[in-house]
């Protein structure tokens, strides 16, 4: 690899053995591993700025050699979308949260916005989800929904679809309005969709901020391609979040039997008062015990309604948080249980009895959403993860093929160390964002690792496809995708999505530096 040039405020170090945090990559060697302004920055210079001249440097040392720049997020994902190669950078110094002037929004965008209580905020791509929970809550504000747990950078959330659970608004990725992204060596824009949510002003605080030539654009198709871009399009700098005023979940915990007729009813048409709730939830999902006895409770409905917080913001703590979809902390609680040593039976057991006391019925005290969606517990390498999504209207043959092929592992003594976890969100307008039909249902089977998680997950890929249901992978997580598949979930989507990357990205060289293994292996690259 040919050598960088000087860069003033960047660290560079080589790292023998690089691992994500749930180390499904392990051991890499990186031989260069940039960390921007940990090094001479001028007295008075925000960090951020003065490692704009460096980074334009690295980009012109990239695309002339055509070699790749990882941008490394948090570690969060688990698929190859984060695969190192040879050159890391770490963008943690963007990090900054600001809010957008009044001046700089356009008047239709500030009546849309205005409907449904929303302020714009600019996010810079590094800043983690735990970080900017925390300082939208002590300004009165929160995100509208956000991922299961709050370690993810901001950028790395919204490339890979990250989601979370919210009937009435999407996945993080549907509240950005306008994403700042940088493609070369003193080349940006800032991408926002035809009808314009902000005016030419904003665009040029961008420029006066970051000293980088940037193009005011207003184009649907750059703009849905850009907002889940898997790393393809270029350096996401920064992204404006649409916040709403803070609010706090109310609501409550159901448990029932694995195969109760109202728990599947309702999944399959979210009325949830077949289980007593209260119509029309915000936010509705159930986790599934697939080893739970018929006798005892094998599923739990959390149905929760959004409301304005009725006390001052408080920051969440490791141990404060209420739930994790992604079931992390009840992988946790499982780890002092599972040894080579314990019989198949045990382990269903104890599975199934762990999800019952991590998932205790009863009421849902007032929670703000970033407590509520909190910190993981789960120790670093320990954890493993699919997610499938589906058009709703298949949700009761994809979720009764999960299970039952779950049970058929655990029969031929293959146990999946976790629950299932089910969620929903509404469609997506970005190109490759996992919610693209009216509604879509998650299916997520979080697990310990262990020898059997990849031949449990594969089983299932297999079976739903046996059954006739077409299904996608979350971006970030293990998956049984290939170009085929993506093509034909997605469709037209792909096209676009890859016309795009050509627009924004027109040599080779450039589309070279922007890639990463997913890419090239689902046939985006």
């Amino acid at each position: 690899m040919a050598q960088l040039p000087d860069l003033p405020t960047t660290s560079m170090t080589r790292i023998a053995e690089w691992s994500n945090f749930h180390h499904t990559i392990a051991r890499r060697p990186v031989a260069t591993y940039l960390t921007p302004g940990a090094r001479g920055v001028p007295a008075g210079v925000p960090r951020s700025a003065a490692f704009i001249p460096d980074l334009n440097k690295i980009l012109a040392h990239c695309m002339a050699n055509e070699q790749r720049l990882c941008s490394i997020g948090s570690r969060w994902s688990l698929s190859e979308i984060i695969d190192p190669g040879d050159m890391v950078l770490d963008p943690g110094v963007w990090n900054e949260v600001t809010a957008v002037s009044p001046d700089w929004i356009t008047e239709d965008y500030k009546h849309a916005a205005a409907a449904r209580g929303g302020v714009p905020v600019i996010v810079g791509g590094g800043l983690q989800i735990r970080t900017l929970n925390q300082q939208l809550g002590s300004a009165g504000l929160a995100l509208q929904v956000s991922g299961a747990s709050d370690g993810h950078r901001i950028a790395g959330c919204i490339a890979t679809g990250t989601h979370g659970s919210h009937l009435n608004v999407g996945a993080v990725h549907d509240t950005v309005r306008a994403v700042h992204l940088i493609t070369g060596p003193n080349q940006a824009l800032l991408l926002q969709p035809s009808g314009r949510n902000f005016t030419p002003e904003l665009t040029r605080w961008f420029r006066d901020a970051t000293g980088l030539p940037t193009r005011d654009v207003a184009d649907d198709q750059l703009f849905r391609a850009a907002v889940v871009a898997l790393g393809g399009l270029g350096f996401v700098h920064a992204v404006v979040i649409e916040t709403v005023p803070l609010y706090e979940w109310h609501g409550q915990t159901i448990g029932r039997s694995l195969n109760d007729p109202d728990v599947w009813a309702a999944i399959e048409t979210l009325d949830v008062t077949r289980l007593g709730a209260d119509p029309d939830p915000d936010y509705f999902s159930v986790i599934f015990s697939p080893f739970a006895a018929d006798s005892s409770h094998g599923s739990f409905s959390t149905i929760l309604q959004q409301r304005p917080a009725t006390q001052p913001f408080s920051s969440a703590q490791p141990v404060q948080a209420s739930t994790s979809t992604d079931l992390t902390r009840l992988l946790s609680r499982l780890l002092p249980h599972v040894d080579g040593g314990l019989a198949g039976t045990i382990i269903a057991d104890v599975v199934a009895q762990q999800t019952a006391e991590q998932y205790m019925p009863g009421p849902v005290a007032p929670v703000f959403p970033g407590s509520f969606f909190g910190p993981t517990t789960l120790p670093e390498g320990n954890g493993r993860s699919s997610e499938v999504v589906v058009n709703h209207t298949h949700t009761r043959a994809a979720v009764r093929t999960v299970i039952d092929t779950l049970q058929r592992e655990g029969a031929a003594g293959r146990h999946l160390l976790g629950g299932v976890g089910v969620r929903f969100a509404p469609r997506t307008q970005s190109l490759l964002g996992m919610n693209i039909h009216a509604m879509n249902t998650y299916i997520e089977f979080p697990s310990l690792g262990s020898a059997d998680t990849t031949t449990i997950h594969r089983a299932i890929w297999t079976a739903l496809r046996d059954a006739g249901v077409p299904f996608t992978c979350h971006w970030g997580q293990e998956h049984g995708m290939t170009a085929a598949s993506v093509q034909h979930y997605f469709g037209e989507r792909v096209d676009h999505w890859k016309a795009a990357r050509h627009r924004l990205l027109p040599t080779p060289a450039a589309r070279a530096v922007f890639t990463n293994p997913l890419l090239k292996n689902l046939g985006l690259g």
